[in-house]
């Protein structure tokens, strides 16, 4: 039902963007708010984890419910540790009789220890069951008898909040911060302890707080998972990137998400500071709320490195090599810093303010006139990518720059830069000259 100048009313077909049917309708004046009236199902479980299990839904960590006792009376009760399955194909009624027969509801009471449940997620034709110390595997026998088969999984070993489901595993967190998934905790089973996949990241998650990480999602082989990046911030504040192509952590992203969620073939996610709904991995490269667009801002570098075998001579750094690919109205800026110092001893900027400026027609830049080099050497090798953006490569020649250490970063700040950086190569010398303090004279 829904209401609509002060009235109840039921609609008799899944509502549109503009229509809502009902079989008698009454006048109402323009502009008239219009709000859905929920219907209350006051005996079903109330808990706040939930899955869809092949036509079943099942609830956990419910704080308030009824089920029959021994004797078949229906009773209050509060199970965080109880896990409550609906009829089939009928997730509003979580009744049974009390002999339980196939297609009725059900009440899956898992062992006492290892607090309440955490949560419920359906993978594949598995229902797991999360506590924070346990992990049971749930699979219906889709018989006549309709039973539940039940697999405790590595006693020990659970999740200490919600789980992030990829495309062919679980990932969650442990109350040890270890990084695993289920397929990890399956094939380790005979062993006293999971494989622990983010030991890789452990000092970082050392520092970083478990305790709400919230629903993440995988997208094209690559997993997203919003927590806290320290025991003081007051709400998820990050998301940690696992790349499960190649095992390996692909960084964070400063984004205060509650939850990731797929929705109409786009991916949301809830901010953890307000009622906002964001859209991820958007054409634009900005954020945009109604008129307003706020641009990004990028900045990297390597560490600074010493290319021969002493580390103490001197190196020399004439030129750089860059390939990569950039979008119209992009522009980059390009580092070099020596000797540990905070600023750059050469500064270049690249930028493709117009689309005649990658044409596919080589110019070389030496010294000269413009002893730095700084209008770089481009070269188109195809048309416009669907992207949007053209592949280039640039030589950047300048006066030989003497130093023991080196370090090469790229930045770009502004709406809409579109660009990526996919090789930095380095004209250097190892050792351009012979240090006369060594040398004895007989």
């Amino acid at each position: 039902t829904l209401i609509y100048n002060g009235t109840t009313i039921a609609y008799t077909a899944v509502p549109t963007a503009t229509t809502i049917s009902v079989a008698s309708a009454h006048a109402a004046p323009d502009n008239t708010l219009v709000t859905q009236s929920p219907t209350e199902y006051e005996a079903n479980p109330r808990g706040n984890r939930y899955t869809n299990y092949l036509g079943r839904l099942i609830v956990g960590n419910v704080r308030s419910a009824l089920h029959r006792d021994s004797g078949g009376t229906l009773q209050g009760q509060a199970s965080g540790s109880a896990a409550f399955v609906s009829k089939l194909n009928n997730p509003l009624d979580y009744t049974y009789s009390a002999t339980r027969v196939a297609g009725e509801g059900d009440i899956i009471s898992t062992p006492y220890g290892g607090g309440p449940i955490t949560d419920v997620v359906a993978q594949e034709n598995t229902a797991y069951i999360f506590k924070r110390d346990y992990i049971e595997a749930i699979v219906y026998s889709q018989d006549t008898d309709d039973f539940a088969v039940r697999e405790p999984l590595k006693p020990g070993a659970g999740s200490v909040g919600k789980t992030t489901r990829g495309n062919d595993d679980l990932y969650f967190f442990t109350s040890s911060k270890q990084f695993t998934s289920i397929g990890r905790v399956r094939s380790q089973d005979i062993r006293p302890q999971t494989q622990d996949i983010g030991s890789v990241i452990s000092r970082w998650l050392d520092r970083a707080d478990i305790s709400t990480v919230g629903r993440g999602i995988e997208v094209a082989g690559k997993v997203y998972i919003p927590l806290k990046s320290t025991s003081q911030a007051n709400y998820n504040d990050v998301l940690l990137i696992y790349n499960r192509n190649n095992n390996a952590f692909e960084g964070i992203w400063d984004i205060s998400a509650f939850g990731l969620v797929e929705f109409d073939e786009k991916y949301y996610y809830g901010g953890s500071q307000s009622a906002n709904i964001y859209q991820l991995f958007h054409t634009r490269n900005a954020d945009v709320e109604g008129e307003n667009i706020f641009g990004y801002s990028f900045e990297v570098a390597t560490h600074f490195f010493n290319l021969t075998a002493s580390k103490a001579y001197q190196q020399s750094l004439n030129g750089l090599y860059i390939e990569g690919y950039i979008g119209g109205g992009t522009t980059i800026t390009y580092n070099v810093w020596k000797d540990f110092s905070d600023t750059p001893s050469v500064t270049f900027t690249f930028a493709s303010t117009d689309e005649g400026f990658l044409d596919g027609e080589a110019s070389n830049i030496f010294l000269g006139d413009e002893p730095l080099g700084i209008n770089a050497l481009t070269v188109d090798y195809s048309d416009v990518d669907a992207d949007g953006r053209r592949h280039f490569s640039a030589r950047i020649y300048f006066p030989f720059l003497y130093g023991n250490y080196f370090s090469v970063g790229i930045s770009s700040s502004g709406v809409d830069q579109n660009h990526e950086t996919s090789l930095i190569g380095l004209m250097i010398t190892e050792e351009p000259s012979v240090n006369v303090n060594r040398v004895k004279t007989i």
